[in-house]
């Protein structure tokens, strides 16, 4: 059986400047039109997710609804994690080992370095540093996410902003 795993870097956010709280930073008019052009990729791929996960900053939930529309993934659906804010890869794998055996493909919205380290961790390869928006899929030859650690997983694809 096999698991496939959809590692996504949110996409450009405006700065922090002017007192704007880090969780609190949109998506930039690039950032809309990568994660526009993104979701179109990934719906013609064709990736059907059977879960959406994004941290709770707006611009991880921004990318992560944009993403959901272009799919036809209702956005109701979408799977707000607070823990992948920041999150290391410890939290991060932890996350994705408790996903139920039934959903066969995940799509996650998260941060750098995190997002990253993950990516190169799961793979074995050198991914490094995925840059806003970027998209790696990761298939996992296991019939349970308990079972995807480091080296497990091998890249498909890995989509890079336009």
């Amino acid at each position: 059986m096999t698991k496939i795993l959809y590692l996504v870097r949110h996409a450009e956010a405006e700065s922090s400047g002017g007192g704007l709280k880090d969780l609190n930073r949109h998506l930039t008019s690039i950032g809309v039109r990568d994660s526009n052009h993104l979701g179109m990729f990934l719906a013609n791929a064709p990736v059907h997710p059977d879960i959406i996960m994004t941290s709770h900053s707006d611009r991880a939930q921004e990318t992560a609804l944009i993403l959901a529309e272009q799919m036809r993934y209702g956005v109701d659906k979408i799977k707000i994690e607070e823990e992948l804010y920041e999150a290391p890869i410890r939290i991060l794998l932890r996350l994705i080992n408790e996903l139920p055996e039934n959903i066969e493909s995940a799509v996650v919205v998260a941060h750098n370095p995190g997002i990253s380290f993950l990516a190169d961790y799961l793979t074995g390869e050198d991914i490094g540093n995925m840059t806003p928006c970027t998209s790696i899929a990761i298939e996992f030859e296991v019939d349970k996410w308990t079972l995807v650690a480091a080296k497990t997983g091998h890249s498909k694809f890995i989509r890079l902003p336009d």
